[in-house]
Protein backbone atom coordinates (compact mmCIF):
# COMPACT_ATOMS: atom_id res chain seq x y z
CA UNK A 1 0.00 0.00 0.00
CA UNK A 2 1.43 3.37 -0.95
CA UNK A 3 -0.79 5.55 1.24
CA UNK A 4 -0.26 6.28 4.92
CA UNK A 5 -4.01 6.00 5.57
CA UNK A 6 -5.08 2.45 6.41
CA UNK A 7 -7.68 1.02 4.06
CA UNK A 8 -9.86 -1.92 4.98
CA UNK A 9 -8.88 -5.12 3.18
CA UNK A 10 -12.18 -5.29 1.29
CA UNK A 11 -11.92 -1.66 0.15
CA UNK A 12 -8.51 -2.09 -1.50
CA UNK A 13 -8.22 -2.07 -5.24
CA UNK A 14 -5.55 -4.52 -6.24
CA UNK A 15 -3.95 -3.95 -9.62
CA UNK A 16 -1.41 -6.29 -11.12
CA UNK A 17 1.22 -4.40 -13.11
CA UNK A 18 3.97 -5.80 -15.28
CA UNK A 19 7.16 -6.29 -13.30
CA UNK A 20 9.21 -4.29 -15.81
CA UNK A 21 7.22 -1.18 -14.82
CA UNK A 22 8.09 -1.49 -11.11
CA UNK A 23 10.59 1.38 -11.24
CA UNK A 24 8.18 3.72 -13.06
CA UNK A 25 4.84 3.09 -11.36
CA UNK A 26 5.55 4.72 -7.96
CA UNK A 27 6.56 8.00 -9.62
CA UNK A 28 3.55 7.82 -11.96
CA UNK A 29 1.16 7.40 -9.02
CA UNK A 30 2.91 10.08 -6.95
CA UNK A 31 2.55 12.48 -9.86
CA UNK A 32 -1.20 11.75 -9.99
CA UNK A 33 -1.44 12.38 -6.24
CA UNK A 34 0.26 15.76 -6.61
CA UNK A 35 -2.17 16.64 -9.39
CA UNK A 36 -5.12 15.68 -7.19
CA UNK A 37 -3.77 17.98 -4.48
CA UNK A 38 -3.39 20.82 -7.01
CA UNK A 39 -6.74 20.40 -8.74
CA UNK A 40 -8.96 22.31 -6.29
CA UNK A 41 -6.83 25.46 -6.56
CA UNK A 42 -6.59 25.13 -10.35
CA UNK A 43 -10.36 24.74 -10.56
CA UNK A 44 -10.93 27.69 -8.22
CA UNK A 45 -8.74 29.80 -10.52
CA UNK A 46 -10.59 28.50 -13.61
CA UNK A 47 -7.34 27.10 -15.03
CA UNK A 48 -9.16 24.79 -17.41
CA UNK A 49 -6.22 24.60 -19.82
CA UNK A 50 -3.92 23.40 -17.06
CA UNK A 51 -6.48 20.87 -15.84
CA UNK A 52 -7.08 19.74 -19.43
CA UNK A 53 -3.35 19.04 -19.77
CA UNK A 54 -3.32 16.89 -16.64
CA UNK A 55 -6.48 15.09 -17.73
CA UNK A 56 -5.14 14.48 -21.23
CA UNK A 57 -1.96 12.96 -19.79
CA UNK A 58 -3.99 10.72 -17.47
CA UNK A 59 -6.19 9.59 -20.35
CA UNK A 60 -3.16 8.75 -22.44
CA UNK A 61 -1.00 7.03 -19.85
CA UNK A 62 -3.19 5.41 -17.21
CA UNK A 63 -4.02 2.30 -19.22
CA UNK A 64 -0.44 1.93 -20.44
CA UNK A 65 0.66 1.52 -16.83
CA UNK A 66 -2.21 -0.86 -16.09
CA UNK A 67 -4.54 1.66 -14.45
CA UNK A 68 -7.56 1.81 -16.77
CA UNK A 69 -9.67 3.76 -14.23
CA UNK A 70 -7.11 6.60 -14.42
CA UNK A 71 -7.56 6.68 -18.20
CA UNK A 72 -11.35 6.73 -17.84
CA UNK A 73 -11.29 9.47 -15.22
CA UNK A 74 -8.85 11.46 -17.36
CA UNK A 75 -11.15 11.24 -20.39
CA UNK A 76 -14.15 12.38 -18.38
CA UNK A 77 -12.18 15.21 -16.81
CA UNK A 78 -10.78 16.34 -20.15
CA UNK A 79 -14.30 16.50 -21.62
CA UNK A 80 -15.47 18.44 -18.58
CA UNK A 81 -12.73 21.04 -19.00
CA UNK A 82 -13.87 21.69 -22.57
CA UNK A 83 -17.31 22.52 -21.19
CA UNK A 84 -15.89 24.38 -18.15
CA UNK A 85 -17.94 21.95 -16.05
CA UNK A 86 -16.58 22.44 -12.55
CA UNK A 87 -19.04 20.02 -10.96
CA UNK A 88 -17.87 17.13 -13.13
CA UNK A 89 -14.22 18.09 -12.68
CA UNK A 90 -14.71 17.98 -8.89
CA UNK A 91 -16.44 14.62 -9.18
CA UNK A 92 -13.57 13.26 -11.30
CA UNK A 93 -11.07 14.63 -8.80
CA UNK A 94 -12.89 12.87 -5.96
CA UNK A 95 -12.99 9.60 -7.92
CA UNK A 96 -9.29 9.85 -8.72
CA UNK A 97 -8.38 10.65 -5.10
CA UNK A 98 -10.41 7.67 -3.89
CA UNK A 99 -8.82 5.35 -6.45
CA UNK A 100 -5.31 6.50 -5.56
CA UNK A 101 -6.01 6.11 -1.84
CA UNK A 102 -7.30 2.55 -2.23
CA UNK A 103 -4.96 1.16 -4.86
CA UNK A 104 -2.54 -1.60 -4.02
CA UNK A 105 -0.06 -2.39 -6.76
CA UNK A 106 1.09 -5.97 -7.26
CA UNK A 107 3.93 -6.62 -9.67
CA UNK A 108 4.35 -9.58 -11.95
Amino acid sequence: MTSSTPVAEEARIRVRVRADLAELVPAFLDHRRREVASLPAALQASEYGRIRGWAHNMAGTGGAFGFQPITEIGRAMEAATKAADGVTIRSCTDRLADYLRRIEVLYG
